[in-house]
């Protein structure tokens, strides 16, 4: 299967007795009555289905901009220097540049690499 697709789909694994969830899917397990549950947590149909928002190129950048600057801030909470890797492609560049935004001036607290 992995040279036939060039990865491993599924609910196949490289592993023996080894399954894969199916994507978007999520697999809980009670230790006590040893129950095992599969649920879905996203579905590619829904968000499809979504009604579609009705705002502006200004209003939709502002707003992916606030979003990612609180995922940012959120992911940013460390004790030590937290490192960016460079690629040199759009979004770690555009990761590299909102962290740089948001931190004060003479931060030492990001690592570009």
């Amino acid at each position: 299967m992995y040279f036939h697709h060039g990865y491993i789909p599924h609910p196949y694994s490289i592993f023996k007795k080894t399954k894969k969830l199916s994507p978007g899917n999520r697999l809980e397990i009670n230790l006590k009555s040893k129950n095992i549950v599969i649920s879905p947590y996203w579905s590619i149909l829904e968000a499809f289905n979504k009604p579609k928002l009705s705002i502006s190129y200004e209003e939709a950048s502002e707003e992916l901009e606030k979003l990612l600057i609180s995922s940012f801030n959120y992911r940013m909470i460390a004790d030590v220097p937290v490192g960016v890797f460079l690629s040199g492609g759009y979004d770690s560049s555009c990761v590299t540049a909102l962290i740089q935004k948001i931190l004060p001036n003479n931060s030492k607290r990001l690592l570009l690499i």
